[in-house]
């Protein structure tokens, strides 16, 4: 009965207030329909957020091979992970392994096969010896070696290979030649030839050097009328830079040759001297002999370097020459 009575007093309110319950009814409608919108657009926008969200997500759960190595980036990262890569690269060679290198004296091995007591064969490399510095020390002696078809002429110390020919190795530097190992193959640059010499060959008599050479008169006004007058002065700045480290320089300025006369050597010959040079500063040029330097004899090969070798050290220096390879002279050269 109770609620007979308590349904009938709402339909009578709800008949005696039809604008307030068409105003209720109007506000629940509209507010179901904002909350529909509402709910499109949230699942619309979980949606795009859900795709990018997982793309990334399996990029760190499905890694390639070469990513395979690097820390995960979802994973908090501490120290056993930084070691693990870095024990797993050796970076540090912790474990000092040493590499597989082929052993020096193993049966064919050309380094093995080498003979420094057999017999020069006929040099095969496209070089040609210019000139030796020996100093009786392996590590200080010096020779120049010129690559056929180039003009700057390189520096080469025992032990060196030459530059280009990879298979020759400087194995000696000795007084009148340079002994290349060429895989193996004993090889002689000479200074006098380019061709090889046999090891008996013995140095022209003393006698028969002083016959050859014209003796350059030790009075400075007994000099022929072609040979230039007074004394060279040069700056010391001039001349070492000149030179150039390992007398690389002053080799592309002018070269000297051995200069042989009745098949003895007189000294060394200039060739290919260019104008402006420190050769032409001291009045020597192309085809002059020089004989000797500060008294000593150029007339045989390992004093190709005495020249330079003066004009480094020396403040005083004193030049035997034939002008021309015909008249003798004597030039002094002070350096200041």
């Amino acid at each position: 009965m109770q609620i007979l009575v308590v349904r009938d007093k709402f339909l009578n309110f709800w008949r005696s207030n039809e604008d307030v319950n068409r105003l209720i009814v109007q506000i629940a409608s509209r507010s179901v329909l904002v909350l529909l919108i509402a709910y499109g657009l949230a699942s619309m926008a979980s949606s795009v957020a859900l795709v990018f969200i997982s793309d990334t997500a399996m990029k760190h759960r499905f890694k390639t091979k070469a990513e395979g190595e690097r820390v995960r980036i979802g994973k908090e990262t501490n120290f056993r992970d930084y070691r693990k890569i870095i024990v797993g690269r050796n970076v540090f060679n912790d474990t000092g392994a040493v590499p597989d290198e082929p052993d020096p004296t193993a049966e064919g091995n050309a380094a093995n096969a080498f003979n420094p007591n057999a017999k020069c064969q006929k040099p095969t490399v496209n070089v040609e010896l210019l000139g030796i510095i020996h100093t009786g020390n392996e590590a200080t002696s010096l020779a120049t070696i010129l690559e056929k078809g180039y003009t700057i002429a390189d520096i080469y110390r025992s032990g060196d290979r030459i530059i280009g020919q990879d298979q020759a190795l400087i194995y000696t530097i000795e007084e009148g030649r340079v002994v290349l190992n060429n895989n193996g193959v004993k090889e002689c640059l000479e200074i006098n030839s380019l061709m090889m010499k046999s090891e008996s060959t013995t140095p022209a008599p003393a006698a028969a050097v002083a016959a050859a050479a014209p003796a350059a008169p030790s009075d400075p006004e007994a000099q022929s009328a072609d040979c230039p007058a007074g004394t060279i002065t040069l700056e010391s700045s001039l001349v070492e830079d000149s030179l150039g480290p390992g007398f690389s320089k002053i080799l592309e300025t002018g070269r000297l040759v051995p200069y042989h006369r009745d098949n003895a050597m007189v000294g060394f010959k200039l060739i290919g001297v260019r104008g402006g040079s420190l050769w032409t500063k001291a009045n020597l040029n192309s085809g002059d002999v020089i004989t000797a330097v500060n008294g000593t004899s150029m007339a045989q090969p390992e004093k190709g370097f005495a020249i330079y070798e003066s004009l480094q050290t020396d403040k005083q220096i004193r030049l035997e020459y034939l002008k021309g390879g015909k008249s003798p002279c004597n030039l002094s050269i002070e350096i200041k």
